[in-house]
């Protein structure tokens, strides 16, 4: 048809492919349909989306990780997967209507989230349609199931093995299935772990719980870890003592005058030495005050008597570069050279040493 008009030419090529519509047939329903699926608040959700913006509504607020221990008891949760509690605050929404999108990126659990939501829907008696682009996402759920003892009551109707005979067999398997704990055995179990529940919270109470000194233990023993070291000093009262916020003050204050006067107490190089006593009292301290005031004025004293010696010895010496302890020396010898004939000292031939 072709051979003879101009332009065209008959080249004996053959070129085999495999060619997939699936993507195509996705986007032709989604263009046609797109007013149709906006109904669903889901679809909408994800048709519409943009970060930070939802368009997700419901009637009643999404449940908070932080409030699920005081509005569920363990009896009422069936989550046979381990999960954190943005985790089961999810499960916990997808039993109660409500419409959301859980995102994530990988390995942080989505797939063992959607397991869990399955099973808890299942114990509620409910139906659950679980469908995914890609078949690995499925096996993936399906194999967390199984593991679980809960694969057994999941039909599976969409793949290349599924025929007639393959669903009477999985619906035959759920119909033989029995159960392995009667409802007294369940309701031991959730019991124990309501206890230990309680018991962890307790512990999580008292280590946030805020003291009148305004603050709480879990503080205090970070403050410990961080700062402490083997010169931080151990201060004790007595038993039952309980400080305010005050009291934390008027320690702290005391302690930026310690750490003021630090510079000053080590440029008295070891002058504490001479203190032997090891605890403080009132009375200790007076006497103590008592004595630096006879100290000031035995030293005045003792100046006076340093200059008179001076003047009186005749030596040719300035008074304040004296040294007390050798002038003191000195004047202790003096009262044995009384009377002593010591004119041979000064004489030309004696050796100066």
């Amino acid at each position: 048809s072709v051979r003879d008009i101009s332009g065209f030419e008959v080249t004996p090529d053959v070129l085999i492919g495999t060619f997939s519509f699936a993507k195509y047939l996705m986007w032709r329903d989604l263009k046609d349909r797109a007013d149709q699926l906006r109904q669903s608040d889901v679809v909408r959700h994800l048709l519409e989306y943009r970060i930070g913006q939802s368009t997700l509504q419901s009637n009643e607020p999404f449940p908070l990780p932080e409030n699920l221990d005081e509005e569920l008891e363990p009896r009422e949760l069936f989550i046979p997967l381990p999960a954190d509690s943005s985790q089961v605050a999810a499960i916990v929404a997808s039993a109660k209507g409500h419409n959301f999108v859980l995102d994530g990126p990988p390995g942080t659990g989505k797939s063992q989230t959607i397991a869990n939501m399955i099973a808890h829907n299942l114990a509620l008696g409910r139906r659950v349609l679980f469908v995914a682009e890609k078949m690995a996402a499925l096996d993936v759920v399906k194999r967390r199931l199984d593991q679980k003892g809960v694969g057994q009551f999941c039909l599976e109707l969409h793949s290349n093995k599924t025929s007639k005979t393959h669903v009477l067999q999985q619906l035959d398997r759920a119909w033989d299935t029995r159960e392995q704990l009667s409802q007294e055995d369940w309701e031991e179990q959730a019991n124990k772990v309501l206890a230990l529940r309680n018991r962890l919270n307790g512990f999580v109470k008292v280590l946030h719980r805020r003291w009148p000194n305004g603050w709480t233990i879990q503080n205090a023993i970070g403050l410990v870890i961080k700062e402490a070291n083997p010169s931080t000093p151990n201060l004790s009262w007595p038993a039952g003592t309980e400080h305010i916020k005050a009291d934390m003050e008027a320690m702290r204050a005391i302690a930026r005058r310690l750490d003021l006067n630090k510079s000053a107490v080590e440029e008295i190089n070891g002058g504490f030495s001479l203190l032997i006593n090891t605890e403080w009292s009132n009375a200790w301290q007076a006497s103590l005050v008592d004595s630096a005031r006879h100290i000031v004025k035995a030293l005045l004293e003792a100046n006076k008597a340093r200059d008179l010696v001076v003047v009186l010895s005749g030596l040719p010496l300035k008074a304040p570069s004296v040294s007390a302890t050798e002038l003191y020396a000195l004047v202790r010898h003096l009262p044995d050279a009384h009377r002593l004939n010591l004119r041979f000292l000064f004489s030309p031939a004696t050796a100066k040493t």
